[in-house]
């Protein structure tokens, strides 16, 4: 199986050139925590097209239903953003992934190609409230039958939190 994995640091740029970053506020304690609530995944595109390889998309790849998509948190908790679903669809552009979605991913069918608009992870992302946000986070994208190509090519990661100390 291939994988494809982005970092996206919470001190850094990691979104879509479109897209400006959350502005950060600077703690003004030495040992200050950001803490998450709320976290979203956005993959993003410019233009949604079921087109084998299209370079507009933010995440290409030729049958959908081979991947599962995760989002790990610094502190190394993982939660399963899309495992399997959407069967031979291609491609995923524009689509936010968000524990207040009115459908699950888990419903996706091929017929909806390419998959867009606001989707319930497949586990709720309320897994990660409480946890810091100060670190690398990890969007890991694994095909998990290997005999189709693509990649991830752009994407936000969405943290609400808290400075606590």
């Amino acid at each position: 199986a291939s994988s494809i994995q982005r970092r996206c640091s919470t001190m850094s740029r990691c979104s879509h050139p479109a897209v400006p970053p959350p502005k950060l506020v600077q703690p003004s304690r030495r040992n200050a925590v950001k803490m998450a609530t709320r976290p979203g995944l956005s993959v993003g595109g410019t233009s949604c097209s079921p087109a084998v390889a299209s370079p507009l998309v933010g995440l290409d790849h030729t049958f959908v239903g081979d991947l599962v998509g995760s989002l790990v948190a610094p502190d190394g908790t993982s939660v399963t953003l899309f495992a399997r679903r959407g069967l031979d669809g291609n491609n995923i552009c524009q689509a936010v992934f968000d524990d207040a979605a009115a459908r699950s991913i888990t419903s996706a069918t091929s017929a909806e190609a390419p998959f867009t608009g606001t989707w319930r992870p497949e586990t709720p992302l309320a897994a990660l409230n409480g946890h810091s946000a100060d670190g690398t986070s990890n969007f890991h994208v694994a095909d998990e039958a290997g005999l189709d190509i693509g990649s991830v090519r752009a994407f936000t990661l969405h943290v609400s939190g808290f400075v606590g100390w």
